[in-house]
């Protein structure tokens, strides 16, 4: 963990090597669980190796150092903070409207004369809130929340990574 006072803001780097996708929802969940503990605002950088918080206020590290913010959290815990910390509706919005389109919901237009993706988009999206509004519980929009947790987050290799990050020693370092 590496960090880095700036002109652009405070630097946070952290090196798991767990992947891109890992990293896209380990950043996600720190930068929103430091915010709870002090309000913040974040820009988030990633890569293969690790990510970056860039934050506006200076950040305290004491919760990472002494792995507050790195915890699975108890029971579903994990997973309500990873739907808390992304715009998980719009995801899971996306991932519907190819859902929607393979169920037959959504008619795509006859060969030679495709409906326009705008068309598209408004349909399944009309579905999408009335589903939510009215049957919470549709199987289509169950499938639509767990693929974007498993596909698109790979929430499996992110508890396997807090683990592994919660059983090393963190190191800091101030540049």
């Amino acid at each position: 963990m590496e960090q880095l006072a700036s002109r652009e803001g405070h630097h946070l780097f952290l090196y798991p090597f767990a992947g891109r996708h890992v990293h896209l929802g380990l950043a996600s969940l720190l930068g929103w669980r430091l915010s709870r503990q002090r309000p913040n605002t974040f820009s988030i950088s990633i890569n293969d190796d690790g990510f970056e918080l860039l934050a506006a206020k200076p950040l305290d590290l004491a919760s990472l150092l002494d792995q507050r913010v790195l915890a699975a959290g108890p029971g579903p815990g994990l997973l309500a903070d990873m739907l808390a910390s992304l715009n998980s509706s719009e995801l899971a919005r996306r991932r519907f409207r190819e859902i929607a389109r393979v169920a037959g919901l959504v008619f795509t237009g006859y060969p030679g004369a495709p409906k326009r993706s705008q068309q598209l988009q408004a349909s399944s999206s009309l579905f999408y809130d009335v589903f939510r509004q009215s049957d919470p519980a549709n199987r289509l929009l169950g499938q639509a929340d767990a693929e974007v947790l498993v596909q698109g987050l790979d929430l499996q290799q992110l508890a396997a990574c807090l683990a592994r990050l919660r059983a090393e020693r963190l190191q800091a370092a101030t540049l």
